[in-house]
Parts: C-alpha cells; sequence; structure tokens
C-alpha cells in the first residue's frame, strides 16, 4: 500500500493533525508538512533485510516507529541497532 497525499500540522506545543484539504491558521513555530502520495514498493515488507530498514531510519528516511509499524523491525534510534528478537516477535505476529 501507498500513502495519500495530505497536509500535516505539527504545532509548536509537539501535537500534529494531518488533513487531505483545510483552511487552518498556522501560528509561529507551527510546520506545514505537504505530504505526496508513494507508491505501494516492491514485496513484502516483513521480507526487507533488517538491516537496510535500520539505515534508512539512520539516514531519516522513515522514523523508528514506522520501520516497526511497516517493516516489523524494532530499531533503537540513538544508535541505529536493531533488536532482533523484537523484530522476529514484532514479524511473526
Amino acid at each position: 500500500e501507498g500513502t495519500n497525499n495530505g497536509i500535516e500540522y505539527v504545532h509548536a506545543d509537539g501535537t500534529s493533525s494531518r488533513h487531505g484539504r483545510v483552511k487552518k491558521d498556522v501560528r509561529a513555530g507551527d510546520v506545514v508538512r505537504i505530504v505526496t502520495g508513494g507508491g505501494g514498493g516492491h514485496g513484502d515488507p516483513h521480507e526487507r533485510e533488517p538491516e537496510r530498514v535500520a539505515a534508512d531510519v539512520l539516514d531519516g528516511y522513515v522514523t523508528p516507529r514506522e520501520a516497526e509499524d511497516v517493516y516489523g523491525v524494532v530499531v533503537d534510534p540513538a544508535t541505529g541497532a536493531v533488536d532482533e528478537r523484537a523484530t522476529a516477535d514484532r514479524r511473526a505476529a
């Protein structure tokens, strides 16, 4: 599955909301992020090598949360190390 287009508002207080199309006031310190749809990729994301997913986390392509939710890979965001046991458990679920 790919992602949908949308607009994400990241507020100065750390909260965020995502919308398809909306008129909204933006305050100092807020960030407006335009999210464009992506392709579905190739193959089962749970078959991707965990080390490659970890590299994507370190490079900022995906967040640790996305690595876990999409690829089933549990990555320590500070070190980039893959938690092999947690990854195996996550992928088996």
